[in-house]
């Protein structure tokens, strides 16, 4: 099971640091850039898998599609 969280906004670090908590849950964060960016280079799925597979990795839910490994 996955859950996504979409906002249009930058998200607290209090709910970047629940979503890491809840790793194992997969709790997938896109702010407004990734949403753009995934939209207008047609990536949704693509930044999904991205993201599942950083947060599964590295237990992480913070992936930024549109920067990569840069964080």
């Amino acid at each position: 099971m996955i859950g996504i969280v979409f906002s249009t906004t930058e998200f607290t670090e209090a709910t970047q640091i629940l979503a890491q908590y809840n790793a194992n849950q997969a709790i997938l964060l896109w702010d407004g850039t990734e949403i753009d960016y995934a939209l207008i280079h047609q990536q949704m799925r693509t930044g999904l898998m991205q993201k599942y597979r950083y947060c599964v990795e590295r237990a992480l839910p913070n992936f930024k599609i549109n920067l990569g490994d840069l964080l």
